[in-house]
């Protein structure tokens, strides 16, 4: 009987000393790969950061220039001083690629992406690519003239004055902030481009098309806003002029006083002045289109195609001609 229970206690015992091995073996193994992960990733991640890392400050002096044209994807920050300059902040990869240069009175600041190989452009490509460094510190005392294009993006954080102004902004670009006061200034915006502004003028005009959008904060002697297309344009301030012109689809919304108001509507523009305090209004509307105003002393109309008005205050109507369309007391 004794040798019996002895062989069975020495099977128990080699079944947990193989049990105990093969432990210690997968937990020797298993540490061994988390290991080489750390390592592995921490390689990756250090590569990344070296990658990422890799951004160029150049400094450029300029003689005195007061025009900027910016294409691409560039970041530009305009500051006011008499050192007339630029610093431009770049992916070491693609230095070679800016082109940023003085012209007459003009600093153009582009970039050559037809000249960039297939395989650096694999790395800022996709979800996961590289996000590229692309940034201009501007430094000039005046701005005459700004050209955006592209997905250019300007930000002008202090204060500029000018005689005369000239503000395009196509494609993608935005204009995050701009603060001018000049004699005039003239703003175009088309595609997609967006626009936040306050500007301090005698003349004002204000261009907006494609599905852009312009929010304006403004006082003037006159202002004349031409919208077409499908964009949004906020406007708010004083005036003494206001003439206001909606074509395609576009919404213009303006808020502050005037002294006299003078508003074309057609296609299926939507326009709205509830909010500008005015004496005398004189409105011709075609199409779909539709107004919203408050004149207070005289309302001169003149509606065809199937236009809506609607008038908030009881001034005098002058009316033209009503044709097809609907004229009527605004009640809130």
């Amino acid at each position: 009987m004794g040798e019996p229970a002895g062989k069975s206690w020495r099977i128990i015992q080699y079944y947990f000393e193989t049990i105990n091995f093969v432990s210690m073996k997968t937990l020797k193994i298993n540490l061994l790969k988390f290991i080489i992960g750390t390592i592995t990733f921490g390689c990756f991640a250090l590569l990344s950061l070296n990658v990422s890392a890799q951004v160029k400050e150049i400094s450029h002096d300029y003689a005195k220039f007061d025009c900027i044209d910016v294409s691409s994807a560039f970041e530009v920050t305009v500051y006011n001083s008499t050192d007339y300059g630029a610093v431009l902040s770049i992916d070491s990869a693609l230095e070679q690629y800016v082109q940023m240069y003085l012209k007459g009175s003009t600093l153009y600041i582009d970039f050559n992406e037809k000249n960039v190989p297939k395989e650096l452009k694999k790395e800022y490509s996709g979800r996961k690519g590289l996000v590229p460094t692309m940034k201009v510190a501007v430094y000039t005392d005046a701005l005459k003239n700004i050209n955006l294009h592209d997905d250019a993006t300007l930000t002008v954080n202090q204060a500029f004055e000018g005689t005369s102004v000239n503000i395009t902004a196509g494609g993608s670009s935005t204009i995050k902030s701009l603060n001018l006061s000049a004699k005039s200034v003239k703003v175009d915006l088309d595609k997609k481009a967006i626009a936040t502004m306050q500007i301090e003028a005698e003349d004002i005009g204000i261009n907006v098309a494609g599905s852009s959008s312009l929010k304006l904060t403004q006082a003037s002697t006159s202002l004349g806003i031409t919208a077409k297309g499908s964009g949004e344009t906020n406007v708010s301030g004083d005036t003494g002029i206001l003439t206001v012109n909606g074509d395609g689809s576009s919404n213009i919304e303006v808020t502050g006083h005037a002294n006299s108001v003078i508003v074309n509507g057609a296609k299926s523009s939507k326009i709205n002045l509830l909010d500008v305090e005015v004496g005398k209004a004189e409105v011709v509307l075609t199409g779909n289109s539709e107004l919203i105003e408050s004149a207070t002393e005289s309302l001169k109309i003149d509606l065809t195609g199937h236009s809506v008005l609607k008038y908030k205050n009881s001034p005098a109507l002058d009316i033209v001609q009503i044709k097809t369309s609907t004229l009527e007391h605004y009640t809130e």
